[in-house]
């Protein structure tokens, strides 16, 4: 379990949602990836970040952004973030990542988007996979 890194699986396996509270410690960044790819194998093909509480990120940690908003682009999918507060995402250069990383007000608006590129019915509550710290 990594402190203040909570992951859900959404109904329909296509989407995770992470929630980063605070920092993730910097020796946790490789726990992170594993739990991700794990998540993300198969049908998944967006992972909502919700870093609207997120107070830093190392740069292994925004590699990870990069890495994951990437290989999801190429699977057909997206990588949609509810940013972190301005003075945090000034700090990490986060404004890099509009060609990515497609921004989003909320969770809920996230699922919403992801819900209508899947189809009907999948903009159920969570389901129950989910590993939190």
């Amino acid at each position: 379990m990594i402190p203040g890194f909570r992951m859900d699986t959404v109904p329909g396996g296509r989407a995770v949602v992470v929630t980063i509270e605070g920092e993730v410690p910097r020796g946790a960044v490789s726990q992170a990836n594993e739990d991700l790819l794990d998540l993300l194998g198969g049908e998944c093909r967006y992972l909502i970040l919700d870093c609207s509480r997120m107070t830093g990120v190392s740069s292994q940690g925004l590699g990870l952004v990069v890495y994951f908003a990437s290989t999801l682009k190429r699977k057909g999918g997206a990588m949609l973030m509810v940013p972190p507060p301005a003075e945090v995402m000034r700090r990490i250069g986060g404004e890099a990542l509009r060609g990515l990383v497609r921004f989003v007000a909320s969770v809920e608006e996230a699922i919403r988007q992801t819900a209508e590129a899947a189809g009907p019915g999948a903009a159920e509550p969570f389901g129950q996979a989910s590993k939190s710290g």
